[in-house]
């Protein structure tokens, strides 16, 4: 019996011995957890700093972007005289600033190495010049320059007020 009861004695310690050590393992484990919860969140909170961060600069650099574009246009107008938007990926529509509102449609291709002007009602009052200077010379160039002179022309003898004095 006094063997029996050293036996029973020794179960129930090992046994309280190993829930003990599971106790342990248990705050262990919970401990480790929070831990592991606590890099998560700063990992997480980090992360959505440099997001902002980043989605910060990139609206940035679209703004500038942007700004450059208009600047770029406004600068190209002045020189030119012309208006020119991307109407699509192969379509350029050029409106004159002698003639608002009037516009020449283009489709590019390849980059710029292949220009033709489409049909439109307002390229059709343009025939003599398509035909010397797309036709004859096949210079776009030189046809946009022809038809900038002719209006430039144009809106300077309109503005124009001629008087006479008549002597006697």
């Amino acid at each position: 019996m006094a063997h029996a009861e050293f036996r029973e004695i020794e179960t129930n310690r090992k046994r309280k011995k190993a829930d003990s050590s599971l106790d342990d393992f248990d705050e262990l484990d919970a401990s480790s957890s929070k831990r592991y919860r606590e890099e998560l969140l700063k990992q997480t909170t980090d992360l959505q700093y440099q997001l902002h961060k980043l989605e910060k600069e990139k609206e940035r650099a679209v703004k500038i972007q942007s700004d450059l574009i208009k600047k770029y246009r406004a600068i190209v107008t002045a020189l030119s005289g012309l208006q020119i938007k991307m109407k699509g990926e192969d379509l350029v529509q050029v409106e004159s600033i002698f003639e608002p509102g009037q516009f020449f449609v283009f489709k590019v291709e390849n980059w710029g190495k292949s220009i033709s002007l489409l049909e439109t009602d307002y390229a059709a009052k343009w025939s003599s010049q398509i035909e010397e200077y797309l036709g004859g010379r096949n210079s776009t160039p030189a046809f946009l320059a022809a038809v900038t002179l002719a209006l430039d022309e144009k809106s300077q003898s309109a503005s124009s007020v001629h008087s006479f004095n008549f002597s006697d």
